[in-house]
């Protein structure tokens, strides 16, 4: 497994992944979560520009600009109401390649990306069907916090609580 930072070829790419994520999460919930989206689709990268925001890709094999090799993604741009919180979005991992581990490598990323942008915490919103991504979250310390919607969990993780863990 390979995982990138897209560039501009790799777009297209993203935009079909984030779209299989829609149709995924549309089948179990319909919310918030894609207010926008056709906007963000054709925006991309928009709020996940450099350098206080990203779009992994993970690929099976060599050849990023591929999209049949392309399995999973993620995204992280700074939260509108707090520029030094991180909001990740669009964590996805193709069914065929779901506990295989990807889904946590690329959530691996994104922290390892939101520590070098001097980010101060985390955040994001899932939905209760969602409960292998939310087994994920727990299990990097990301603490359940209230949101606006009860159709929607929202969680945090504060890097400060790296520090009281040393």
């Amino acid at each position: 497994m390979n995982i990138i930072q897209a560039q501009e070829q790799h777009l297209d790419i993203a935009r079909e992944l984030f779209r299989e994520y829609q149709t995924n999460v549309a089948q179990e919930d319909t919310n918030q979560c894609f207010q926008g989206f056709e906007e963000e689709l054709a925006e991309l990268p928009g709020s996940y520009s450099d350098p206080k925001g990203v779009i992994y890709i993970a690929f099976a094999g060599n050849d990023p600009d591929k999209i049949k090799d392309a399995f999973g993604c993620i995204a992280i741009r700074p939260r509108e109401n707090n520029p030094q919180e991180a909001e990740i979005k669009r964590l996805f991992v193709r069914p065929q390649q779901r506990g295989t581990g990807a889904g946590t490598d690329l959530l691996n990323k994104a922290f390892l990306f939101a520590k070098s942008a001097n980010y101060s915490s985390l955040f994001l919103e899932t939905t209760a069907s969602m409960q292998a991504a939310k087994k994920i979250y727990k299990a990097h310390g990301f603490q359940q916090i209230p949101g606006n919607d009860d159709t929607i969990e929202c969680y945090r993780y504060s890097f400060n609580q790296d520090a009281n863990q040393d």
